[in-house]
């Protein structure tokens, strides 16, 4: 079942498309169907067989408007959303280093940056109530 029910875009072909179309396509673009199990998620088809699916998906699939949306919404899928942690030390550091910025705000991204990087040790107890053994091999180099 397709679960995407609404998805960002720009003004175009999906102010073409009726609801039920624009969730074909999201479910082909997005959710990776086959064009008849989206077909099936967008449409009542309790009273027909699975070639009169496999038809009318067919002759979705084969429309230029739901093409072109299918391939609107793969490109804005590929579209990289989230910073990747190199952005964001990278970002974090223009913070750090931008005199025009609050130090309040300069001394956190700092601190962010820093936990970023493992450089505050965390201190952790625990309470053991079970006997365990620890072998230490000491190599000479």
């Amino acid at each position: 079942m397709c679960l995407l029910s609404f998805c960002f875009q720009k003004k175009g072909v999906r102010d073409m498309l009726t609801a039920k179309q624009e969730k074909f396509a999201q479910c082909v673009a997005l959710e990776n169907m086959n064009y008849s199990d989206a077909y099936r998620s967008a449409y009542d088809t309790s009273r027909m067989t699975d070639k009169t699916v496999n038809e009318k998906a067919s002759l979705l699939k084969d429309n230029d408007k739901i093409k072109a949306r299918i391939n609107e919404l793969r490109e804005a899928s590929t579209t990289p959303k989230v910073m990747t942690a190199q952005r964001r030390k990278e970002w974090l550091t223009e913070v750090v280093n931008d005199p025009n910025i609050d130090i309040r705000v300069r001394l956190q991204a700092s601190d962010q940056l820093n936990r970023m990087e493992g450089e505050y040790v965390q201190k952790v107890e625990a309470d053991v109530k079970q006997e365990f053994t620890i072998n230490v091999e000491l190599v000479d180099e």
